[in-house]
């Protein structure tokens, strides 16, 4: 069963639904001159927004859904999240003028939208960029794809694309999974496609027990206790770093993020993230934030240091139908039956055929699993 509902034409304009959505607020920038008269139609697995004068929209969201780009006149989100109470779309009318319209664009039948399936190839991952190529079957001649990227919390970046072109995204966090979405303009009810992407890196994790009197507030990662200890923890460390480690934290190429505050006085677990072409070493690592942590005002009790494996944190990024090698600088590799559809980042995406006869690999009819 769906619902419908119709948003006047006020600059601003909140609509609650009841059907189909976990709690969330998804934000719809729609960039035109004048306002237009829309619909919101919801059903149990997606909100689709109809625009009367088909303005250009760019669409964020909080996590749990799925951002787009698009030109269309209807617009989709899609939420993984299993159907619970409301959802509320709050629709901010700009006065930036709509870019012009690509005609190349048009809407595609239901029909012919059905045969489309859309995967992605990587040419290129570092600890700062990810260089992908949209891979479309069954797509029509021209067909434009909106790819946007996400860090889980915010859209960073949206592109438009024809498929076998180039996409990158660049400024990335090293050892960082991302989120990639495609979907197809003109097939704005298909499917978006998703996947989550790590960047390349080596890490460290570190635990320092401060001599302090815990804050049963620092169990609550939302509250302001737990921001202004953790807040006052990374400035203490970052600015006690030697002079070459505060350029490569300046400059994203090393990122120190806190992964939990726990009792025993105060014990901070907290990650450190580099680029692998800076060779940095664990003794490198704990030399440089031993110093640091002891030129700080905080009350040291202890601290350790030591090199995380990817492989067990999911940080290499395998496919589910690849080995990982620990420490080392190809770690994914296919699986035996296997093939990796992205060659130049091998065992991020692996892919299975069902064959006929005795010999599996021998007469290999279609795909049969991905991921």
């Amino acid at each position: 069963m769906s619902t419908t509902k119709s948003i006047s034409e006020t600059p601003t304009q909140s609509i609650s639904t009841s059907q189909g959505f976990e709690t969330s607020t998804a934000w719809y920038n729609l960039h035109t001159s004048t306002p237009s008269i829309s619909t919101l139609q919801q059903s149990e697995k997606s909100i689709t927004l109809f625009i009367s004068q088909t303005p250009t929209a760019s669409i964020s969201t909080l996590p749990g859904s799925k951002a787009i780009t698009t030109e269309s006149s209807t617009l989709s989100i899609f939420s993984n999240r299993s159907p619970e109470t409301f959802s509320t779309v709050s629709i901010l009318e700009t006065s930036t003028p709509s870019p012009t319209k690509n005609s190349n664009s048009p809407l595609t039948t239901p029909s012919a939208c059905d045969g489309v399936t859309v995967t992605i190839q990587l040419n290129k991952v570092t600890s700062d960029q990810i260089i992908l190529v949209v891979i479309a079957r069954g797509e029509s001649n021209g067909a434009l794809y909106n790819v946007s990227l996400s860090n889980g919390t915010d859209l960073l970046s949206s592109n438009q694309t024809q498929s076998r072109s180039e996409v990158t995204f660049v400024q990335l966090k090293p050892s960082f999974q991302y989120q990639v979405f495609v979907q197809q303009l003109s097939c704005p009810h298909n499917d978006i496609y998703n996947s989550s992407i790590w960047t390349a890196g080596v890490s460290f994790s570190a635990k320092v027990t401060i001599n302090e009197e815990f804050n049963e507030q620092f169990k609550n990662i939302s509250s302001a206790e737990y921001k202004n200890f953790t807040d006052n923890f990374i400035q203490e460390v970052t600015s006690n770093l030697d002079q070459k480690s505060k350029e490569l934290v300046n400059s994203g190429k090393m990122r120190i993020d806190i992964t939990s505050i726990e009792q025993g006085s105060v014990v901070v677990n907290f990650s450190i993230a580099t680029d692998p072409a800076e060779n940095l070493t664990l003794s490198d690592i704990s030399t440089t934030f031993s110093e640091a942590l002891e030129n700080s005002t905080l009350q040291l009790d202890s601290f350790n240091f030591t090199e995380t494996d990817i492989c067990v944190s999911g940080q290499a990024g395998c496919s589910q139908f690849a080995t990982c090698t620990s420490y080392s600088l190809v770690p994914c590799q296919c699986l035996p039956g296997y093939s990796g559809t992205s060659p130049s980042v091998p065992g991020r995406f692996c892919e299975g055929f069902i064959c006929c006869g005795a010999d599996f690999g021998v007469n290999c009819i279609e795909p049969s699993r991905y991921g």
